[in-house]
């Protein structure tokens, strides 16, 4: 990661690009929740949240850093959903959760 590239948990502006307007995100403030490196052209992806929606991938070169960020608490609300091996969700390493074949189910459902 280079100093002009945010980091986890940090807020960023989301620039506007044809890609960020028809995802209606352009200009709007994302909190950084993960990374990812296409090994073809050595992009970096970023994992964004905006609000309450669901979080999308956005080239680094897409936003803008702020200096600010939130709390690791403020986006995690401490559960925890694992995948076993043979692809059940499992909820605080417990019980199985139903009617889940992959890990798309929010976390927060019961």
């Amino acid at each position: 990661m280079t100093r002009d590239e945010p980091s986890l948990l940090e807020i960023v502006v989301i620039g506007d690009t044809e890609v960020t307007r028809s995802l209606e995100l352009a200009g709007a403030e994302a909190v950084v929740l993960g990374f990812s490196e296409d090994e073809g052209t050595n992009e970096r992806w970023l994992a964004v949240q905006v609000g309450d929606m669901p979080a999308v991938m956005l080239p680094s070169s897409s936003v803008k850093r702020t200096g600010r960020a939130v709390s690791r608490e403020s986006i995690y609300p401490g559960e925890q959903l694992r995948i076993t091996q043979e692809g059940s969700a499992v909820r605080d390493g417990v019980e199985p959760v139903q009617g889940c074949d992959d890990a798309t189910q929010d976390q927060r459902d019961p």
